[in-house]
């Protein structure tokens, strides 16, 4: 698939670093939740290698009924060919390897070493993320004897922690004009900055951008 018919509108990856050296803070974790009837493999390959661009290490996709999960292997892909084709001038590649939804990315770029992980989830893996929680807590033995405070906030998190291997997003991205997260990571996201935008399909980089330094600029007050 081709990304871009016109070589002179493709995106300056050197510009993309630049913008992300203006934000004042960057999301650790972004969450791409997707509740529209179709998806674009190319166009969510864009949005992701953009928020590796811009510094994000860990980007999760979700979508209700799993087809990102199904499609993971052709979004690797675009995404690998979306970068390399991004990074030709510069001679480095990302190679990106799947194992069990989660993809792991090598990237050798000058001035970026982090390593950067997509995750492929869909409504059941949230579900099923707070049962397996939830056995974990009653098998062991000093949950009983925990306060309500531990209980709901730092033994449930630690454990959602332990099933995920990722921080909880910062940032979530809901394309759609559903008005419902549709079941993506409900314990995880309850410190989350959510911005909807109508549709991923064709989506500008400028609006990207924009939803980007809106976080940079945001003040959380962590229910304060």
């Amino acid at each position: 698939m081709n990304f871009i018919q016109n070589p002179g509108s493709l995106i300056d990856l050197s510009s993309i670093h630049r913008d992300s050296k203006r934000m004042k803070q960057i999301p650790a974790h972004i969450g791409l939740v997707v509740v529209e009837d179709s998806i674009s493999c190319k166009d969510i390959a864009k949005v992701i290698v953009w928020s590796i661009g811009i510094g994000i290490p860990c980007v999760t996709l979700f979508d209700q009924k799993g087809w990102l999960k199904e499609m993971r292997h052709k979004i690797n892909q675009e995404v690998t060919n979306y970068y390399n084709l991004l990074l030709s001038k510069e001679k480095t590649k990302m190679v990106l390897s799947c194992r069990n939804g989660i993809a792991l990315a090598n990237i050798s770029i000058p001035g970026y070493s982090k390593p950067i992980r997509l995750n492929f989830l869909s409504n059941s893996d949230g579900r099923q993320d707070i049962v397996t929680a939830a056995q974990k807590l009653c098998s062991d033995s000093n949950f009983y004897h925990a306060t309500v405070t531990d209980q709901e906030i730092d033994r449930v998190t630690s454990t959602l922690h332990a099933t995920h291997g990722f921080p909880d997003p910062e940032l979530v991205i809901k394309f759609g004009d559903i008005d419902s997260m549709l079941g993506f990571l409900p314990w995880q996201i309850r410190l989350t900055e959510i911005t909807s935008l109508l549709s991923h399909w064709n989506l500008p980089y400028s609006l990207f951008l924009n939803v980007i330094r809106d976080y940079s600029n945001c003040q959380q007050r962590f229910g304060k």
